[in-house]
């Protein structure tokens, strides 16, 4: 496909980066003190071809490397096809778009549906704006930019080269997981694996370091707890106690 080839095209390129730095034709990139421990067979630092001008500089834990590399070596195209399907779900538009639908369709149904759809879209929302105000902030490169065995394993590219922290997929899928514990057991459960199926295939994409996506996770759900008392969802219904009548006391009292 067309795509692949682009993708074992610039996979190609990045080799040659690495060569030219290799053999004296190209200077050296700075190395920061994480670069040493990638391993060169999978995950491979290349040269910052972009600059922005940012606070902090994110780099990946040991384990996040673990994980990216064990991907890169056995992920498969058709993995990578059906990761790539799966987390259209948790898309930020796609979200939005059904968020607005669901807040247009309620707007004639009862009180009860329209405050839940008003805190569903007022979420979907501010965790849709989170993510890019912290992208701005923070710098993390994908891990996706930084394999060639991965791209001839079917892996593509995602989003902006150093935009992995935090992951706004993962943001939508914690607010929806959180959202999620007013429903029964067994609606509830549903979310929960579709949220993690979807979690997941952000780390096999090599879209994001695994940490990106559990501090995802956390943001999403916390910001859905924080909206709760401006919209008043998953607030307990009191409603009153019946008043016995003295015949009904008289039958709970035991006989004397």
């Amino acid at each position: 496909m067309p795509s692949e080839g682009l993708n074992i095209c610039r996979g190609a390129l990045n080799v040659s980066s690495i060569f030219l730095v290799r053999f004296g034709l190209r200077a050296a990139p700075e190395r920061s003190s994480w670069n040493s421990t990638l391993p060169h067979l999978f995950i491979v630092q290349m040269p910052h071809l972009h600059f922005r001008m940012t606070a902090y500089r994110i780099p990946p834990t040991s384990s996040d490397i673990a994980i990216a590399n064990s991907v890169a070596k056995y992920t498969s195209r058709r993995t990578e096809q059906a990761a790539e399907f799966l987390t259209w779900g948790a898309d930020e538009h796609v979200i939005l778009a059904l968020a607005a639908g669901w807040w247009l369709y309620c707007r004639g149904r009862p009180a009860g549906a329209r405050k839940n759809a008003d805190h569903v879209l007022l979420t979907t929302l501010v965790v849709s704006a989170v993510p890019h105000v912290l992208k701005s902030i923070f710098d993390q490169r994908r891990p996706d930019r930084l394999t060639v065995i991965g791209h001839l394993h079917g892996v593509p590219f995602s989003g902006k080269p150093l935009d992995a922290f935090p992951s706004g997929h993962a943001m939508h899928v914690g607010a929806l997981v959180s959202a999620a514990t007013v429903l029964p057991r067994a609606k509830r459960n549903l979310v929960w694996a579709f949220g993690a199926g979807l979690a997941l295939s952000r780390v096999v994409l090599l879209a994001h370091w695994a940490s990106d996506v559990a501090a995802g996770l956390a943001l999403g759900a916390v910001t859905e707890r924080l909206l709760r008392p401006f919209t008043g969802f998953g607030a307990a219904q009191k409603c009153p106690r019946p008043v016995e009548t003295e015949g009904e006391l008289r039958e709970k009292s035991p006989e004397r």
